[in-house]
C-alpha cells in the first residue's frame, strides 16, 4: 500500500510540483537548476515518482543546434530566465552565468553575453555543474566555460588584471592553470593586506584556494592559514575559527608546503 505522501507525489506531475515549489519559495536554486537541465535536454520535468538518476548521469549535448539535432527542441529562453533568477539570489554559482550568457551568445547578443560571462569567470569552477548542465561538452571539464567563450568571442579587457586573469584561466594545462591562478590571487591578497583591506585580502585568499583549486595540494596549508588570519582581521570570527580548525587538520594529515 502507498502512504499518503506517496499517493500525493504519484498524483502530481513534475511540472506542477516545480511550479508549486517556486511559488512557495522552496528550494529555489535546486528546482531552477533541474528546470534548466530539462529545458536544455528537450524534455519535460520528470514526475515526482520518476528517478532523476538517468537524466543526470547521461552525457547530454549542450547545444543540439551545433550537433545538428534540430528535431529535438531546447527551450533556451526558459533556461535563461531561470538562470537570471538564480544569479540574483546566488551570484556565486557559475552555472547560472554560463547558461544565461550562452543563451544570449547563441542568439547573437554578443555584448550582453560577454557581460554575463565576465561575471561567470569570477565564480569558483566548483560551482559550474558542468556535467549536469552539459558545458563539459565544450570544455572537457578542464577549463571555465565562461573564460573559454570570452576567448572564442575575441573579448579583450581594458583592465590589465582581468586580462591577465583570463590568460591564466585559458592555459591549456590544468596544473599550470591552477598554479598561475593561485599566484594571481595570492598577489592580490598580499597587496590588499598591505593596504589594510582585510576583507579584500580574505576574499582573494579564499579564491586562491577554491577558484580552480590550488597546486600542489600542500599549498592549502598556506591558503587556510591566510584565510584564517585575514578573516579574523576583517572581523569574520566564525570563519576565522573554522579556517583555523581546517588548517590544523590539514597540517596534521599532509604537512606544510
Amino acid at each position: 500500500m502507498l502512504s499518503g505522501r506517496e499517493e500525493l507525489l504519484e498524483s502530481v506531475c513534475g511540472d506542477e510540483l516545480a511550479d508549486a515549489m517556486l511559488e512557495q519559495d522552496l528550494c529555489q536554486i535546486a528546482v531552477r537548476c533541474q528546470l534548466v537541465i530539462d529545458s536544455l535536454h528537450g524534455r519535460k520535468v520528470p514526475s515526482a515518482k520518476e528517478s532523476t538518476l538517468e537524466s543526470t548521469s547521461q552525457r547530454w549535448k549542450f547545444d543540439y543546434q551545433l550537433a545538428n539535432e534540430r528535431d529535438r527542441e531546447q527551450r533556451w529562453d526558459a533556461a535563461r530566465e531561470h538562470c537570471i533568477a538564480v544569479t540574483e539570489s546566488a551570484p556565486h554559482l557559475a552555472w547560472a552565468w554560463d547558461v544565461a550568457g550562452y543563451a544570449l551568445d547563441r542568439s547573437g547578443q554578443r555584448d550582453h553575453a560577454i557581460q554575463l560571462y565576465r561575471r561567470g569567470i569570477q565564480c569558483s569552477a566548483f560551482t559550474d555543474q558542468c556535467v549536469r548542465v552539459g558545458t563539459h561538452a565544450f570544455t572537457g571539464g578542464a577549463r571555465k566555460f565562461a573564460a573559454l567563450r570570452l576567448s572564442e568571442l575575441g573579448y579583450e579587457s581594458d583592465d590589465p588584471q582581468e586580462r591577465q586573469y583570463l590568460e591564466h584561466l585559458n592555459l591549456r594545462q590544468a596544473e599550470e592553470c591552477r598554479r598561475a591562478v593561485y599566484a594571481h590571487h595570492a598577489t592580490q591578497a598580499e597587496a590588499a593586506g598591505k593596504a589594510g583591506d582585510a576583507a579584500a585580502a580574505y576574499l582573494s585568499w579564499y579564491r586562491g584556494g577554491w577558484d580552480v583549486g590550488a597546486e600542489p595540494l600542500k599549498r592549502f596549508a598556506t591558503v587556510l592559514s591566510m584565510v584564517a588570519v585575514s578573516a579574523e582581521d576583517a572581523g569574520y570570527g566564525a570563519v576565522a575559527a573554522l579556517a583555523k580548525c581546517h588548517a590544523h587538520c590539514f597540517d596534521q594529515r599532509y604537512g606544510k608546503e
